[in-house]
C-alpha cells in the first residue's frame, strides 16, 4: 500500500519546491498532482460552465478521489502538493484514501507575501487574493481536520522544511544538494511549473 504524503499550503508557500525537494531525496516516490485534473476540465468545458475556481467543480474532487484511490496498490510513497482550503472538499476527496500525513506548509502572513513576490504574484494576482482566506482557513484546521499537522515553516528553507516533513513521516532522505545544484534545480522545478 502507497503512503500518501498531502502536501497543503496557501498559493506561494512552497508546496510545490518542497514536494520536488523530497521526491529528489527518497527512493521510490510518485509525485500526484491534483491540479492536472482542473486543468484538464477547463479545457473540456465550454467557458459558460466554468467555475473560477476547479475545486467547486464536482468532478475535480471525484477525479482526485478516485486516482488516489487507484495508489492503494502501490508499494512505494506518493506525494500530493494542493492548496485545499475547504475542509468538505477536503473529506470528499479523502475519502476512502488511506493519507499517511496531512501536512500544510503554514506561514504568516508577512512571509507568504515575501515568497508570493519573489515569483513574482503581484498583489491582485490569485494567489495574493487568496492569502487572508487560506490563512483562516489553516487557523481552523486543528478543529476541523484534526489530522492535519500544521508546520511552521516562516523561517525554514525548502531543504529544511522537506527535512521535518521527513521526519514528520519517518523517512530518511538522501544529502542535500550543494547551493549550487540546488539554486539551479529549483530553477528547473519553477520553469517547468509555469501555467
Amino acid at each position: 500500500m502507497a503512503d500518501i504524503i498531502f502536501i497543503n499550503g496557501a498559493f506561494g508557500a512552497g508546496k510545490t519546491q518542497t514536494t520536488y525537494e523530497l521526491a529528489r531525496r527518497l527512493r521510490n516516490v510518485h509525485i500526484f498532482d491534483p491540479e492536472e485534473a482542473g486543468y484538464y476540465i477547463r479545457r473540456c468545458l465550454p467557458d459558460s460552465m466554468k467555475y473560477s475556481n476547479f475545486q467547486d467543480h464536482p468532478e475535480w474532487r471525484s477525479i482526485n478521489n478516485q486516482m488516489l484511490r487507484s495508489f492503494v496498490d502501490y508499494d512505494g510513497i506518493i506525494l500530493a502538493p494542493m492548496t485545499i482550503i475547504r475542509t468538505d472538499y477536503w473529506h470528499e476527496i479523502t475519502d476512502n484514501v488511506p493519507v499517511k500525513r496531512h501536512i500544510v506548509l503554514n506561514l504568516s502572513k508577512d512571509e507568504l507575501r515575501r515568497r508570493q513576490h519573489k515569483r513574482f504574484e503581484g498583489k491582485n494576482s490569485f494567489a495574493a487574493q487568496m492569502a487572508n482566506e487560506c490563512i483562516a482557513a489553516y487557523e481552523r484546521f486543528p478543529t476541523e481536520i484534526p489530522d492535519a499537522l500544521l508546520l511552521d515553516c516562516d523561517k525554514l528553507s525548502i531543504s529544511e522544511t522537506a527535512e521535518r516533513i521527513a521526519d514528520e513521516c519517518g523517512l530518511s532522505l538522501s544529502p542535500r544538494f550543494n547551493p549550487i545544484s540546488s539554486m539551479i534545480y529549483r530553477i528547473r522545478v519553477t520553469t517547468g511549473h509555469i501555467r
